[in-house]
């Protein structure tokens, strides 16, 4: 079976001698055989597996195992992911090529983008192979989630008037019940914060609420997919995902 997405270019199948795909001027070939035990010239028969065709690549899964399509942006690496960007360059060198080859669906977890989701990617979102961290759609919030003792710690004192608190008067940092005070303020402006994210959770702003794949297998040719400007990625779910995520996004 195939799913197309608007393309008709043939696909060939690719073998483990793939030097010819890698070579640059001046520089070293690259051979994907060399990071495999196998080639990808033990490709299933087309009566064995379903082909889901992108603009420069074809993904395939075993026969009645269906795809998720996932945009580029909501595609990251699982945290800890060493990368092998030989490897990876010599993905995307392939899918330039003038043929599209025939290459596994990469594996991974499919979910909802949450409130932890956005928490984690602002903290480091290196680790998660992201160039911006995902967003609340309110730039505060994702600071505060980042880090919220020391948000707290700097502007807790222009969130008084949104919480209707008041600073003393004549209080000053040198009084005695001045840290009583800013205690108290703080954890008033955290429930404020917090409510405020569940809000925007519940609304679905920003990134909150969209589907996202955390990638277990495949990482070097699905951001390789992304490199060349692939319109979505699509990758094999596993029994991890988020059952109503997957249905979202299952073709």
């Amino acid at each position: 079976m195939e799913k197309y997405a608007g393309y008709t270019r043939e696909a060939i199948a690719v073998g483990t001698d793939m030097s010819w795909a890698f070579e640059e001027e001046g520089g070293e070939s690259g051979d994907l055989g060399k990071y495999y035990s196998r080639g990808y010239d033990e490709i299933p028969d087309e009566d064995e597996r379903d082909d889901y065709f992108g603009k420069n690549v074809v993904w395939y899964a075993a026969s009645g195992k269906n795809l998720c399509r996932i945009k580029p942006e909501y595609v990251v690496a699982t945290e800890g992911n060493i990368f092998d960007y030989s490897k990876m360059r010599a993905f995307a060198k392939l899918m330039r090529g003038e043929d599209r080859p025939v290459l596994p669906a990469p594996l991974g977890d499919v979910r909802y983008v949450t409130l932890m989701d956005v928490e984690e990617t602002n903290r480091s979102p290196e680790d998660y192979a992201l160039e911006e961290p995902w967003t609340t759609g309110e730039d505060d919030v994702d600071e505060y989630l980042k880090d919220k003792e020391e948000w707290l710690n700097d502007n807790w004192e222009q969130y008084l008037d949104e919480v209707g608190l008041e600073m003393p008067e004549g209080l000053d940092w040198r009084d005695n019940n001045y840290d009583e005070f800013e205690e108290q303020a703080q954890k008033v402006i955290r429930e404020y914060m917090d409510n405020w994210a569940k809000e925007l959770e519940k609304e679905g702003s920003g990134d909150l609420g969209q589907v996202y794949v955390s990638l277990r297998d495949g990482n070097h040719r699905a951001f390789a997919a992304k490199e060349v400007g692939e319109r979505f990625i699509w990758v094999l779910p596993t029994d991890y995902s988020t059952p109503e995520a997957v249905a979202e996004v299952e073709d």
